[in-house]
């Protein structure tokens, strides 16, 4: 066998890994999954943050309404 055969068996191997490996799809669907939990995650906390003194405000009127009514009786 000459150097140059050996020194082309790998890199075939390689060739052929690489192949196998960017056909595979198993596990892609977790992927996806993962990542539209990430951006629906994202999704709400942003819309938390921005309405965050909002709700702080309701429930702060809230309980300054049913302070009133308790103090009231």
């Amino acid at each position: 066998m000459s150097a140059r055969s050996r020194a082309v068996r790998p890199l075939g191997r390689f060739r052929s890994l690489a192949r196998r490996f960017l056909s595979d799809e198993r596990g892609t669907t977790m992927v996806e999954y993962g990542l539209l939990v990430a951006m629906i995650s994202l999704a709400i906390v942003t819309t938390l943050m921005v309405i965050r003194d909002e709700i702080l405000n309701d429930f702060t009127t809230i309980a300054d309404t049913l302070k009133g009514d308790t103090l009231s009786k």
